[in-house]
């Protein structure tokens, strides 16, 4: 059986997914500083062979894992924004 996407959710959701556990939380690294880090990678292992609530093991035969990097919030007042 494949497993597309769950049947409580729609195809465009990006909520997280019960099949992929890795996370990526370094995000006050510099880009230079990080690019040298090889203990920053995720493990291919968890992204391949992953087990769900139920302790059944699954194998992940096609997966596009993405981390972006959460947006900063800006906060103008109107003494700073010159208004």
């Amino acid at each position: 059986m494949l497993l597309r996407y769950s049947e409580w959710e729609n195809e465009e959701s990006t909520d997280a997914k019960w099949w992929l556990t890795e996370q990526h939380e370094n995000w006050a690294t510099s880009d230079k500083e990080w690019i040298h880090e090889a203990n920053d990678l995720p493990n291919p292992e968890s992204l391949i062979s992953v087990v769900d609530n139920d302790n059944e093991e699954w194998l992940v035969l096609e997966g596009y894992p993405e981390w972006a990097e959460p947006k900063a919030l800006v906060f103008l007042s109107s003494r700073c924004s010159g208004q």
